[in-house]
């Protein structure tokens, strides 16, 4: 009797300091995006001021942007998983965040890998569109001012010599598979 006794409270002590899980910690996961912010990220922040954690790691890549310009480009990795993207101003702040990373959701629980389905279902007054010159399927929502979900352009089942009528064509969802995702998140 002593030795079951023992052994209760011994499962009770290791339940109680979240031993075995605790859904509340998982439910806290997912690191914030906000307008204007991921997790600990904000647009306006210095490059040079980031604090990396852990195994995280910076990587940069200088790209054209235009006639004669030159933008950097930083990637921010944990190990060999890519959590996001920098696009560096100017003055080196953040000019852009790209969520690369499905660590990173929304408040209503939205991030890379979501389903278009998803993101429709819990938001609401979005518009898709597509835009030629940066080739991109784009939802947004007033609701998340200055985020933009990048859809994967394999799930476009619609015309697709109707995309080049115009730099900005709308679209509906019934243009896209059931199955189409999210691939990143865009904030500027």
């Amino acid at each position: 009797m002593k030795k079951i006794t023992f052994l209760i409270v011994i499962v009770s002590l290791l339940s109680s300091c979240s031993w075995f899980g605790n859904s509340k910690t998982e439910e806290a996961l997912p690191i914030a995006i906000s307008s204007g912010q991921v997790g600990e990220f904000k647009i306006g922040d210095k490059i040079g001021d980031i604090k990396l954690t852990n195994a995280q790691t910076m990587s940069s890549v200088d790209v054209p942007a235009g006639e004669g310009e030159i933008e950097t480009r930083w990637f921010l990795k944990d190990n060999s998983l890519e959590l996001l993207k920098f696009t560096e101003s100017e003055d080196n702040t953040i000019r852009e965040i790209e969520v690369l990373s499905p660590l990173y959701k929304t408040e209503k629980k939205i991030g890379t890998g979501s389903s278009l389905k998803k993101l429709l279902e819990v938001y609401e007054e979005i518009t898709i569109w597509y835009t030629y010159v940066t080739d991109r399927f784009i939802a947004d929502t007033p609701k998340l001012k200055n985020i933009q979900f990048n859809i994967d352009p394999e799930a476009f089942i619609g015309d697709r010599t109707s995309l080049y009528e115009s730099d900005m064509i709308e679209l509906t969802a019934d243009q896209f598979a059931p199955d189409a995702k999210i691939l990143t998140i865009r904030l500027y």
